[in-house]
């Protein structure tokens, strides 16, 4: 069959009033007509696609305004698709890259749109505000009965408490992390740790808190768009996502080291074929304080408070793993760390009127902030791009 014969021709910005550069009302008509195409099979399209990607794009080519390689995060988001679509995400990966027609700028064009409208929306979402690297955020357990703990803090009570009795106030993940109320010199193999409610997906993903803001909806609806197409999110799902901002459903009760390690992807939970069963597994290197207290073996969520409370939704859970593999294996994950980190230590300079406020941020850098920011406005802090470059 020759592929390339059937896809329509078009270029970048055909007949399209949004923010995407490739993902455009044509492109998007003819990968859905491919997709709809049930006369080729996935494998097919996938085999096209990896063709493509060897021999079409060189490796060393890289997404404007940054410095990850088009290439390999075209590969990544097709060999990740499994994890979180099933056959109809890989479907939809592999339909994407077909539709270039091999078209080595369209190529280039589609990473740029996953990069800017997938990956940097989740990674700026889940940034955490403290370094996870910094020795002093790491809580130090200990068994000392006489230890006080805080309260973990919370936006949503109602979210946290539900997490805690659907969790008998222990850390979903760690081994014998609990409450305070837990602990006690008759279970002095219990430590105790600060529980917080974890969010599996995070609220700017799923929440356009300002619907009539056309530079703030259109690219939520870009990342909407293309995360339920990669995840084949049923529709019934797609039209509740809102509701589960805060609902057990989009939950997991943590440590706050587990917490901090989930937000900068440096784990996910891995489905088995058990229901509810969960490996961990790391995407980079734990901290000693959890190889210590890690699990053991797979994890299962249960319902302890016997309340029907539900338990973590299994796609919600696989969105998170396939991203964090996507960020991980595709390097976009350590570079956006690099803009957010450059923009942050040039903002301090420049305020704390230091010996470095004199030195700019890279240009490179400094670019690709800008270039991502102004076109997901949904996902910045208040303030907009200047709460993160100065």
């Amino acid at each position: 069959m020759d592929m390339q014969a059937r896809i329509p021709t078009y270029t970048q910005g055909d007949s399209d009033n949004g923010v995407c550069a490739v993902l455009n009302e044509k492109s998007k008509e003819i990968i859905h007509g491919f997709i709809n195409d049930l006369s080729i099979a996935t494998e097919e399209y996938v085999k096209y696609a990896q063709g493509a990607l060897q021999f079409d794009i060189d490796q060393s080519t890289t997404i404007p305004h940054s410095k990850v390689r088009a290439q390999l995060l075209l590969r990544t988001m097709l060999d990740c698709a499994p994890m979180c679509g099933g056959d109809r995400g890989t479907r939809y990966a592999a339909c994407a890259i077909v539709s270039t027609r091999r078209d080595v700028n369209t190529l280039i064009g589609l990473a740029s749109d996953w990069l800017k409208f997938l990956l940097w929306p989740f990674k700026i979402a889940y940034r955490a505000k403290t370094d996870p690297d910094d020795e002093s955020n790491w809580l130090h357990y200990s068994n000392d009965s006489e230890d006080t703990i805080e309260s973990a803090a919370t936006d949503c009570p109602s979210f946290t408490e539900k997490l805690e009795a659907r969790e008998d106030l222990k850390c979903a993940i760690l081994v014998n992390i609990c409450h305070r109320r837990l602990c006690s010199p008759a279970h002095p193999e219990r430590g105790r740790g600060i529980l917080e409610g974890t969010h599996i997906v995070r609220a700017p993903i799923i929440h356009c808190p300002d619907t009539d803001h056309p530079l703030k909806r259109r690219p939520f609806d870009a990342t909407l768009e293309i995360l339920q197409c990669y995840a084949d999110i049923p529709e019934a799902m797609m039209a509740q996502l809102d509701q589960l901002t805060d609902a057990p459903e989009n939950g997991i009760l943590m440590d706050s080291n587990m917490h901090t390690s989930f937000d900068a992807f440096w784990f996910c939970l891995m489905e088995t074929d058990v229901p509810h069963r969960y490996d961990v597994k790391w995407l980079s290197e734990p901290h000693w304080v959890i190889e210590f207290r890690g699990p053991k073996g797979p994890i299962d969520f249960t319902d302890h408070s016997h309340r029907g409370i539900p338990l973590p939704n299994p796609k919600l859970i696989a969105i998170h793993a396939a991203i964090a593999h996507v960020l991980e294996f595709s390097g976009a994950g350590e570079y956006i760390d690099n803009i957010l980190d450059a923009s942050e230590l040039d903002e301090f300079a420049n305020s704390s009127g230091g010996p470095e406020a004199s030195d700019p941020m890279d240009f490179d850098l400094e670019g690709s902030l800008m270039a991502f920011a102004e076109m997901n406005l949904h996902v910045l802090p208040v303030g907009g791009p200047a709460a993160l470059v100065n």
